[in-house]
């Protein structure tokens, strides 16, 4: 039987409004030079959310034979997938465990996973503005946030990372966002063998931030546009109203200057900090840098 070479895969598991999509874009955009360097980003083709469902079809079909050979380039030592659901289906157990004993028999042997969290506050109204802003979602915040999960189900997923015995950074986007790139590429260049660590160093450095196309920051709207899209979504207009946000996007008026947590009723404040302390414990008793984890309302 062939020996399976010795690999080491990068994964990117979100969560969602943590600069996902400019992550994703600028990595894509570069995947030519990466790949130059001995990393391999595989071609999201034609996906707005990265290219963790590469990875994921792979798996499925994987699951369904175990003897197939799956489609998947798999000629260089070093890989990145990048899925900002990740960390959702990463949190169901069984199913994590099966997804790493999958990338184990692809000879990944070294599996690095990075994952960003937000305060709840701020990342349930980031939630919420995209959904009105994107779809007919009509709702009120308060409504909205019952349903709010993030923060649980990135709990669950670094739990069971850590029992597989994976290689896990966590980050606040709050608190490195104005570096965010910065931050993936030096986990990248620690993470990968020697070779390919000095040419990405060296690529990182001459490449820094740009060639990313400006449409790759995806804003939250103000308050007054997203009451405007959200009484649309309610009469059913919710696709003439992208249009007209994108004819309003002059619109700068109210702001939301009052304290999120003003927003919420009680019961959900109490829930958020019971997600809070729920993962802040999970970060210690995992010994990971909670100086940069640090979450509150």
């Amino acid at each position: 039987m062939a020996t399976i070479p010795e690999r080491t895969v990068f994964l990117h598991i979100g969560l969602g409004k943590t600069g996902t999509s400019f992550l994703q874009r600028y990595f894509q955009f570069n995947r030519l030079m990466l790949r130059q360097c001995g990393l391999v980003y595989p071609d999201a083709q034609d996906s707005i959310s990265g290219n963790g469902h590469l990875l994921t079809q792979s798996f499925l079909q994987y699951k369904t034979n175990p003897e197939l050979i799956i489609n998947l380039d798999l000629s260089s030592d070093c890989y990145f997938f990048s899925k900002e659901h990740f960390a959702r289906e990463l949190s169901d157990p069984v199913h994590c465990e099966q997804y790493i004993d999958f990338l184990r028999c692809l000879g990944f042997s070294r599996i690095h996973v990075i994952l960003f969290v937000r305060n709840p506050t701020d990342h349930c109204y980031s939630l919420w503005a995209q959904k009105v802003k994107a779809t007919d979602e009509a709702r009120s915040l308060r409504t909205f946030s019952s349903g709010y999960d993030s923060l649980r189900i990135a709990t669950k997923c670094l739990q069971n990372l850590v029992s597989l015995r994976c290689n896990v950074k966590v980050l606040n986007y709050s608190l490195v966002s104005s570096n965010l790139l910065a931050h993936v590429q030096e986990w990248l260049v620690l993470g990968c063998p020697n070779d390919t660590s000095r040419n990405l160093s060296l690529l990182f450095c001459s490449v820094g931030s740009g060639n990313v196309a400006h449409e790759s920051t995806n804003e939250t709207l103000n308050a007054a546009l997203l009451a405007i899209k959200r009484l649309l979504n309610r009469f059913g207009l919710a696709r003439q109203g992208r249009y007209l946000l994108k004819i309003m996007s002059w619109c700068k008026s109210g702001k939301l200057n009052a304290s999120r947590k003003q927003l919420y009723s009680s019961s959900a404040l109490i829930t958020f900090q019971k997600d809070i302390d729920s993962f802040s414990r999970l970060i210690r008793q995992c010994d990971l840098d909670h100086e940069r984890v640090q979450l509150e309302l």
